[in-house]
């Protein structure tokens, strides 16, 4: 099991096992003040093997972002995924899509990080670790025109 995709985006939606991206990549907002909500989402799609799907029990997509090394909030998502009843032959991956609101508030400009770590249950835990750096900068604001 592993994160095959793991990105941030301004939107995303799931649509019969898709999984739907808009702007997607993104590494750098600018934000005319602060405190500011972050207003964007992550979107993942992990990669359960074969031999895991039969006994998955539940997964979870843990979104963690942090400010110089520190916490500044945790957004979980939990599921119980059922193995696919598509003709599945059991020699396939399969994939979850996954989309998750970023619902932080970012106080200050700086070096952000969203750790993202899937992890699910089977007979034992695993896990799979991603980080996106985001750097979240002070955007000039508009000048009011000159009045003539």
């Amino acid at each position: 099991m592993k994160l095959s995709i793991c990105t941030i985006c301004e939107a995303a939606t799931l649509h019969d096992g898709l999984l739907n991206l808009l702007g997607a990549g993104i590494t750098r907002v600018g934000r005319t003040g602060f405190p500011s909500p972050l207003g964007l989402q992550v979107a993942a799609m992990a990669t359960v093997v074969p031999a895991d799907v039969p006994q998955l029990q539940s997964f979870s997509l843990d979104v963690t972002c942090l400010l110089d090394g520190e916490s500044i909030g945790n957004f979980r998502l939990r599921g119980e995924p059922e193995p696919p009843s598509d003709g599945w032959d059991g020699q396939t991956a399969v994939m979850l899509p996954l989309v998750v609101p970023l619902p932080f508030i970012l106080q200050r400009a700086g070096s952000y990080e969203l750790k993202v770590t899937f992890a699910t249950q089977t007979d034992v835990a695993e896990e799979d670790v991603m980080v996106i750096p985001l750097s979240v900068v002070l955007a000039p604001t508009s000048a009011a025109p000159a009045s003539g």
